[in-house]
Formats: structure tokens, C-alpha cells, sequence
């Protein structure tokens, strides 16, 4: 009985209640509080009351003991060891000692570590015993060395892309690179890593939510609806009282005539009260007013000193000034263009295409020197398993 063991006459009273328990067990407790004290004398009692139970008692082998830090990892080893030693030298009874051996000699080989050695540890062993291809020197990369091997691969990546400018990728690079340098894009993979995501997860996602059915409202929520609440936040308020403002402005541009002064007067004429939430009847407004960098438009508008000819214009300018960054980031689709016609969501998909190509490259140069990274490993022991 694990009653009877040196380990538990060693617990305190909250501590003996809690061993008490049968089944899942949360300890939340403050540093030094005794937890690995706990966790020590869980894997003891689990060993002792599954020995006394049954004819052919579980082996150390088939339990898992898990930390975050290998240093964390090499203490609770040391303290299971020194648990069942005290517990050996503590009884006369042949049996009880054989026991204890027994467990102390499997120990070495025993799954007690961080959960990123455990897996490496596993694949190995399938390698060695030959039930899987990998070699059994795996290694576990660590983040630098994910860094260094993510911008190997878009660096590879980038060059097939200028060797094949008419295929997938290179096309996809030609887009990217109008709006983003190439440190932007080694700089976005490494951050998809860094998040243990990978390069075919995100383009299947954005091919997935662009499949036609209904797939434009889920990418939207997904990519377009932080914006769009926030464009929303900011225009709504103006929208009912725009139109005036904007008369106002017209009538005091009377005197003078130029093509940016002649648009906002059509944008007048033809603007509809009613739909001046809609994203369509706001674009008109960002293209009248605002520049292609979203800053408000002065050419035309002014005197040669910087006078503004209509100070109402100006005003009006500068309280929607706040929704044009928010609109330029929008994705939305208009009756005159289909959604897979549309600029922003071809970026995500070359982002998509860009990803899925850096990921494919990003694993053959961990093949190449067999290191991978946890979250990888993890992926590579549910495929053998």
C-alpha cells in the first residue's frame, strides 16, 4: 500500500488529500509549494497501487512525465530516482526491493522530459526499430534555428519565383513585391512559423473561404470585418449629415472652376442619401476627395498661398480623414466586380500561393539537415503513428 511508503508519511494533510483523489487530478499551486513533491509521489503511488492490483503491474515505460524546461526535466528525474532509492533502502521484504529495481533500472529510459523531447524521443525509437522512414538521428530545432532555415527557404522561394515569372509563384511575387519589399515577406513567413503555422494551412484557407459558396462573407469575416467595424464605427455618424455638409462646400467653391472642383459637384448631384452607408457610394467619396495615398486632396482646392477655397470642404475632409485607412484595408465586393476580380483579396491569395511554396521549401532544407521544428515534429509523429 502506498500508505505505508517513507514518500507519503512526507506529505502534509493537503497533500495526502489530494493523492486521495482517483482520476484526472489539477494541482494549482504558487512556486515552491511542493508540486513536484506531488507529482513525484503520484507516479510512486501509480506504480504501487497498479503493482498491488493487478498480476502483470505496468511498467515505467508506459507513463509520460511532462515539464516545460529541461533543466526542470533532468531535477524531476533526479528526485524520482532519490523517491525510489529512499524506498529500496527502506525495506527488508525481497519483493518490495526487487520492485524498486526493477523501476529504477527503466528509469533511465523512461519518457520524463519536456513534450518536445518526448516526441523526438518517439520518433527515434520508431526509427530505430525501422516502422518509420525518418532517421533516428532527428534533431529538435530550436527558434533560431527555425529563423535561419524559414529565410534559407524564401530566399530559395524568391529566386524560383525571378526564374519562372510566368508561372503560380512568380506571379504571385510580382504582386507581392508592388506593395511589400522582400525583407516584408521573409519577415510575415518567419512570423507564420514563429506561430507554428505553416504555408498550406493558409492558402487552402483562403482557397477554401473564396470557393464561390458563400465563401466571399467567410473571408470577409475573417480578414475584412476588423476594418470593416471599424470604417463602420467612424462613417455611419457622417453619412446622415454628409450631404449638407457637402452642399455647403459646393456653394462656396461657386466662383471657381477646375476638374477637381467639377467632380465634387457631380459627387453632389448624384449622391444618394439613402445609401451612404454602403461601401460602393463611399468609394466614390474616397476617390473624389481623398488622394491614392488616403490623404485629402488639395489640388484645385486651394489658393497658391494654401488657402483653402472652402473651409466646410476642408472641415469635412478632416472628420472622414479617420475612415479612409480602415476602408483601403476592406475587402468587399461591388455588382460591377466579382469578388475574385478584386485587388485586395488576389494579394491574399498570392499571399496564399507565397506561403504554401516558402513552407514546401522551408521542409526540404529541415530534411536536408533533419532538424524540425517541435511543432513539426509533433505533425511528423501523428502522420507515423
Amino acid at each position: 500500500m502506498f500508505q505505508t511508503t517513507r514518500t507519503f508519511r512526507e506529505l502534509n494533510i493537503e497533500q495526502r488529500h489530494a493523492l486521495r483523489t482517483r482520476g484526472f487530478l489539477l494541482i494549482n499551486a504558487v512556486a515552491g509549494s511542493g508540486k513536484t513533491t506531488m507529482l513525484v509521489a503520484l507516479l510512486l503511488k501509480s506504480l504501487i497501487e497498479d503493482c498491488d492490483e493487478k498480476e502483470n503491474p505496468i511498467r515505467l515505460d508506459r507513463f509520460a512525465v511532462i515539464t516545460f524546461t529541461r533543466k526542470a526535466a533532468a531535477n524531476l528525474r533526479a528526485r524520482i530516482r532519490k523517491a525510489m532509492e529512499t524506498e529500496r533502502d527502506g525495506t527488508a521484504d525481497p519483493t518490495r526491493r526487487a520492485f524498486w529495481e526493477g523501476h529504477l533500472r527503466d528509469l533511465p529510459g523512461a519518457a520524463i522530459g519536456t513534450i518536445d523531447s518526448l516526441v523526438q524521443d518517439r520518433l527515434r525509437r520508431m526509427a530505430v526499430a525501422g516502422s518509420t522512414r525518418f532517421d533516428p538521428s532527428i534533431e529538435v530545432l530550436d527558434d533560431v534555428g527555425r529563423e535561419i532555415l524559414a529565410e534559407k527557404a524564401v530566399r530559395r522561394v524568391m529566386e524560383l519565383a525571378a526564374d519562372q515569372p510566368e508561372s503560380e509563384l512568380g506571379m504571385a511575387l510580382e504582386r507581392l513585391g508592388g506593395e511589400y519589399r522582400a525583407k516584408d515577406l521573409r519577415g510575415r513567413f518567419v512570423e507564420l512559423m514563429s506561430k507554428d503555422g505553416d504555408g498550406p494551412t493558409a492558402a487552402r484557407t483562403i482557397s477554401l473561404l473564396a470557393d464561390g459558396q458563400g465563401g466571399y462573407e467567410k473571408l470577409e469575416a475573417m480578414l475584412a470585418n476588423p476594418p470593416r467595424d471599424e470604417w463602420t464605427m467612424i462613417w455611419h455618424p457622417l453619412a446622415e449629415g454628409f450631404h449638407a455638409r457637402l452642399s455647403a462646400a459646393v456653394a462656396e467653391l461657386l466662383g471657381h472652376n477646375n476638374g477637381a472642383i467639377r467632380a465634387i459637384q457631380e459627387l453632389n448631384q448624384t449622391w444618394h442619401a439613402e445609401n451612404a452607408t454602403q461601401p460602393e457610394l463611399f468609394q466614390r467619396l474616397r476617390q473624389t476627395l481623398f488622394n491614392s495615398k488616403g490623404k485629402p486632396k488639395t489640388q484645385g482646392l486651394a489658393a497658391g498661398d494654401g488657402t483653402c477655397y472652402s473651409d466646410s470642404l476642408d472641415a469635412l475632409q478632416a472628420d472622414i480623414l479617420p475612415a479612409i485607412a480602415p476602408f483601403d484595408r476592406m475587402v468587399y465586393q461591388t455588382e460591377e466586380q466579382v469578388f475574385a476580380e478584386n485587388d485586395r483579396f488576389q494579394v491574399y491569395r498570392a499571399w496564399g500561393v507565397f506561403f504554401e511554396a516558402a513552407h514546401r521549401a522551408y521542409l526540404e532544407e529541415c530534411r536536408a539537415e533533419n532538424r524540425f521544428s517541435f511543432h513539426d515534429l509533433a505533425r511528423l509523429f501523428e502522420s507515423e503513428l
